[in-house]
Parts: structure tokens; sequence; C-alpha cells
């Protein structure tokens, strides 16, 4: 390894958040949120195959914390039946994440050194999911889910 620098983190850094419910009706409820975040990278842990690769590990640069502004959706609606044989909810998320500092390592420009630098280029994650909850004479429960994620970067 060649020149291994730490994160300069920030001694106040400011991450403004704000979260919204709004109930549409008794059974159905609407929850919105938006806000900024940081973090610092956990190089090693989240790139373990780093040092199994043999090759010289580069910080091209200074690493700064990654950030990114999210926004997300949510629509929570609880249902039973009259006699409440059956029960139970239906809930949708979407969720948005745009980063604009991300830690990538590029094996690719050198096949003996894997540089680690600041990616500042589109970095965005996309996630839905679905969930559907079933109670069946307050007794038995069934539950399924989908996740769907579109998580991409532009070169």
């Amino acid at each position: 390894m060649t020149g291994v620098q730490t994160c300069a983190l920030p001694i106040f850094t400011v991450t403004p958040r704000t979260l919204i419910k709004y109930d549409i009706n008794p059974k159905t409820v609407l929850r919105a949120s938006a806000g900024t975040g940081w973090r610092t990278v956990n190089l090693f842990s989240e790139n373990i195959g780093l040092l199994a690769s043999s090759r010289d590990i580069v910080f091209a640069e200074s690493l700064r914390p990654e950030r990114a502004i999210n926004a997300g959706i949510n629509l929570t609606h609880k249902f039973e039946t009259k006699n409440e044989i059956i029960s139970g909810y239906i809930s949708m998320d979407y969720y948005r994440t745009d980063f604009s500092n991300q830690i990538f390592p590029d094996y690719d420009s050198d096949p003996t050194r894997a540089f680690i630098k600041n990616y500042t280029g589109t970095s965005i994650s996309n996630g839905f999911q679905a969930e559907l909850l079933l109670k069946f004479n307050k007794r038995f429960e069934w539950k399924t889910g989908y996740n769907f994620l579109d998580v991409y970067r532009e070169w």
C-alpha cells in the first residue's frame, strides 16, 4: 500500500432532513421524506476483494466523505373484512438517492494497481418495494414482498 490517507472529517456538518406524514383516512397513510446525508467509507470491509487482489493500493487523492441527497414516499393501507376473518395491509415505497461523492476502487486503469479516489460523476440508486400482509382469523399470517433496485453510475 502506498500513501494511506484518511478522510478529512468536518468538525460540524449540517444534514437537513424533513419527514411528512398525512393521514388520508383512518386506514390509509402517506409518508414522504427528503434530506441529505454523508458517511465516511469503510474501504477495506466494503471492498474485501481489494486485499486479495495482490495489487498495489494507490490512494490517488485525499478521500472526502461520501455525500448524498435522498427522497422517498410511502403509501400504506390497512384493511379487514366485515367479519374480521381476513385483515392486513399493503404498503408501497419508492426511494431515490443521488450521490455527489462516492469512493470506488479503479481496477481498470492498471492491471497491477488499484487506484482509490473520489468519484464525482453521476451515481444514483432507485428503489421500489411493495409488501402485502394477510392475517387469517387473527391466528395465521402470510406476508409477501417485492423489491426492485435500479442502481447505476455513469462514467
